[in-house]
């Protein structure tokens, strides 16, 4: 039963309910919202998480291109606020290349 049903039932017809019967439909009212408040923030984190890898395969990608013109190591750090030790790895992937 819902909600707005309950609300429109007679006072005599309320009391005879059980509380199973009464409280069966908020239940079920209460399991649908908190789904959806769930997934919302599901796909938050989940937009927020693919921002961020994204953001971090285009620091790498410029300290590739970077490092394949001949910047530094540490100039590729400081244009992609990347550590060093992140950029050395793009150093090597480029030179098994």
């Amino acid at each position: 039963m819902s909600k707005k049903e309950y609300q429109k039932m007679k006072e005599e017809e309320k009391m005879e309910m059980t509380f199973e019967q009464a409280t069966s439909g908020l239940i079920a009212h209460a399991k649908e919202e908190g789904q959806r408040i769930g997934e919302k923030r599901g796909e938050k984190r989940g937009e927020k998480r693919g921002e961020k890898r994204g953001k971090k395969e285009q620091q790498m990608e410029i300290a590739r291109n970077l490092l394949a013109e001949g910047f530094s190591v540490d100039l590729a750090s400081k244009v992609t606020k990347l550590s060093k030790q992140q950029i050395m790895k793009c150093q090597k992937v480029l030179e098994t290349q």
